[in-house]
């Protein structure tokens, strides 16, 4: 999927139960236009509002792929509410180009990163059941919150950190 505004995506299903590569692109290079009812009466005074896109919304109750590769001009959520293995490219257009936030939520389930990079500029937000990284996975960002009901072990390149894990289970930043 690949857009020149925003994308969002809920419920991802593929047929064999894989998909081999999730390629999702925000652009951001068209603004969105939308009408906002200013009296809330429904008709009369409405302005058309443009705002900027480059925005990635992904919910889903179950995200599996072989290879991620998520990209945003601009921010970039992924909920799902089951395990996520994460092997890829999570950040900027280009490259190594970072996006701007990023968001990934599993809620009590585990996020998985065996081999790969999540790069944003500002705010880089973590919550799983428990959080764990290989050597061959980086997690970069100006600050990273990372929550967990159980373990964490990051490898970051960051310049504030925030982990927190409300049961047992180590925090391991590497």
């Amino acid at each position: 999927l690949i857009a020149g505004t925003n994308v969002y995506v809920n419920n991802i299903v593929a047929g064999d139960g894989s998909i081999d590569t999730l390629m999702v692109v925000a652009k951001g290079t068209k603004n969105v236009t939308s009408v906002v009812d200013t009296n809330q009466v429904g008709q009369g005074s409405v302005t058309p509002v443009s705002t900027p896109s480059g925005y990635i919304n992904i919910q889903s109750t179950t995200i599996v792929a072989a290879e991620f590769e998520l990209r945003a001009l601009r921010d970039i959520f992924v909920k799902t509410t089951n395990n996520l293995t994460l092997n890829g490219f999570v950040g900027g257009l280009e490259g190594f180009n970072k996006a701007v936030n990023i968001t990934i939520d599993t809620g009590s389930a585990t996020l998985t990163v065996p081999s790969g990079i999540v790069s944003a500029s500002g705010e880089l937000t973590l919550r799983a059941g428990s959080i764990s990284s290989s050597s061959g996975a980086i997690f970069i960002a100006n600050h990273i919150d990372a929550q967990a009901s159980g373990a964490i072990l990051l490898n970051t390149l960051t310049a504030t950190l925030d982990a927190t894990s409300s049961g047992s289970g180590a925090i391991r930043i590497n």
